[in-house]
């Protein structure tokens, strides 16, 4: 991987005068191949045991707005990583990072530019960002930890499934099933505010990947319960089996796909959660 001396000059992504841009070009080019090459890496790692495979989905869980390359390069880097921000981020912060952990950044992936392909669709070059942890931090502030009232945590659930909610008295022993031709989850009535969460999120991933994800949606419910501090239900004993004999571009692809699901589904859940601005007017 090349070296981080260009870290010296904070997050600026394009070279200072004076600097052979071609060079600076290929340097850039060589680390986002060996940033690839190290998730790849991680990504094999992860799905090697269930303890591993713990440890990606508690990184994932707790930085849900990453993509999962990035949680795996997190997890590489610094695996015991608890918030993340670039400089600019900490300095809004009024936190600044300790001179001598300058050199050590997590290095991620960011978008950049946009890009024209050859069939003309647009496509976005990829760059590299610097992000430090609150652990390398001069001045820490302890962040409160949130929580959740259950009624309004199952509300938020089920306005943000991709598909319609209806309770049931009778499911054949299921608590909920997705029927993708009704595009209904139904739901078995009488049951506990947890279990009510874990079968609602459960089915949503379903929903959202498709009736045959299987361990996606799994995956994806882990990250969705993980999100708001729910007991998701979910084992992974069967990971090693469930990855056998896949590369790891395509072991990346099924934790993007399970990742994206989930964001998409806590993403409408917070905007039902978020209070609601008072609207002004006549009194």
């Amino acid at each position: 991987m090349a070296n981080y001396d260009d870290l010296l000059n904070g997050n600026q992504q394009t070279p200072p005068q004076g600097f052979d841009k071609e060079a600076w070009a290929a340097g850039k080019k060589q680390e986002r191949e060996g940033l690839y090459t190290l998730a790849d890496q991680t990504a094999l790692r992860a799905v090697a045991s269930p303890e591993a495979f713990k440890q990606y989905l508690d990184m994932q869980a707790r930085f849900d707005r990453y993509s999962a390359t990035n949680a795996l390069l997190v997890m590489a880097q610094r695996p015991d990583a608890k918030q993340l921000g670039d400089l600019d981020y900490w300095k809004s912060q009024r936190v600044f990072i300790k001179r001598d952990e300058l050199p050590n950044a997590v290095i991620i992936l960011a978008p950049g530019s946009e890009y024209t392909r050859n069939d003309g669709s647009i496509g976005t070059n990829m760059t590299t960002k610097r992000v430090y942890d609150i652990s390398q931090a001069e001045r820490v502030r302890v962040q409160p930890v949130r929580t959740y009232d259950e009624g309004k945590l199952i509300r938020a659930l089920v306005k943000a499934a991709p598909a319609q909610m209806e309770g049931v008295d009778a499911l054949g022993g299921r608590d909920a099933v997705y029927d993708p031709a009704q595009n209904k989850i139904f739901v078995q009535c009488g049951m506990s505010a947890l279990e009510i969460m874990q079968a609602v999120a459960r089915e949503s991933c379903v929903a959202q990947l498709g009736e045959n994800a299987g361990f996606e949606a799994r995956v994806g419910t882990q990250l969705i319960c993980a999100k708001f501090g729910i007991d998701s239900g979910m084992a992974f004993s069967d990971v090693r089996e469930s990855f056998d004999g896949l590369e790891a571009k395509e072991v990346r692809e099924v934790l993007s796909n399970a990742r994206n699901a989930a964001a998409e589904i806590t993403g409408r859940m917070t905007k039902e959660l978020e209070p609601k601005p008072k609207q002004q007017g006549a009194r």
